[in-house]
């Protein structure tokens, strides 16, 4: 059966997802009861994709990211894992999972989730920008959307946050919002890099052009609380030029490049808010930084 969905375009090291994409009906108190007593990787497991799918880019990316928390943080068995890559790859568009034979994916994620565990390193948080955030551009006749998403990561008392650009792409045959979630693996060919290739650039020549910038990362005024400490302290919000002199809350970037201004515990100095001025001034896509030119500060240390 051919599968429909919405697509997302992304350079990342998982696979691809796709499906249809419709409102999860309220179930009955018994139903609800039972599933109280389910883990995530049964209330994954035990989800019938075929009829309940996410309805919207954003949520397709929530998903996603579930699946990949329960890969790289929680606990399962062997006959879990083999549940979760069957309904990961139910998600798979039929050339990636063509290209991603169950074998093969499942040892790919069971060697990536035993280096992690080696390491110590656990996926502690997922987060998905918000409605308002996602970018929508029309590909002849298809919509496609720009959804980021973020990883909070742990490693013995250390944590880092990264960033995920996702491109998903609206189906033409849908019967209803769906899309396919495509990404790059270990396991696609050069063909397929060089389709996705042409793709992103036929993609990229459709959006609107501003004059290139260059961008330098300012000199930092130092660190005065830990990563950790910074995450963990309560903040508040206030405009980036009035910030000078306050402790970072939050990673300030423009993406791309993606590399941070100013990261949480830092200070921030004149230097960089010149810096994130530009940035802004410029049209870059922004992170830390709301649609107000709010940026997060910390107000304890703690």
């Amino acid at each position: 059966m051919k599968k429909t969905g919405i697509v997302i375009l992304t350079i990342a090291l998982i696979a691809a997802i796709c499906g249809s994409f419709y409102v999860v009906n309220d179930k009955s108190k018994r139903a609800n009861q039972k599933e109280k007593v389910l883990t995530e990787v049964q209330r994954i497991t035990t989800k019938d994709l075929d009829k309940n799918y996410p309805q919207t880019p954003r949520e397709v990316v929530k998903l996603y990211n579930r699946i990949v928390k329960c890969y790289y943080g929680m606990q399962y068995s062997d006959e879990e894992l083999d549940a979760l890559t069957d309904q990961a790859l139910k998600l798979f568009d039929d050339e990636l999972a063509a290209n991603n034979p169950k074998d093969t994916y499942k040892q790919s994620v069971t060697a990536d989730a035993q280096s992690y565990k080696d390491q110590g390193v656990t996926l502690a948080q997922t987060g998905v920008c918000d409605s308002n955030d996602v970018k929508y551009v029309t590909d002849n006749g298809s919509k496609i959307a720009y959804v980021k998403a973020s990883y909070f990561m742990k490693e013995g008392s250390s944590y880092s946050k990264t960033y995920q650009e996702y491109v998903l792409r609206q189906d033409k045959e849908m019967a209803s919002l769906e899309y396919v979630i495509a990404m790059t693996s270990v396991c696609d060919t050069v063909d397929g890099f060089n389709r996705l290739a042409d793709a992103l650039m036929e993609i990229d020549s459709l959006c609107n052009k501003k004059q290139k910038q260059e961008f330098t990362a300012p000199e930092r005024a130092g660190t005065v609380i830990t990563l950790y400490e910074a995450v963990s302290s309560v903040k508040r919000k206030i405009k980036y030029n009035d910030a000078e002199g306050k402790i970072s809350g939050d990673f300030i970037f423009a993406y791309p490049p993606g590399i941070p201004v100013i990261t949480p515990g830092e200070i921030f100095n004149k230097k960089i808010i010149e810096c994130i001025d530009r940035y802004v001034e410029s049209g870059a896509n922004m992170y830390g930084i709301d649609l107000h030119k709010m940026v997060s500060i910390c107000t304890e240390e703690g």
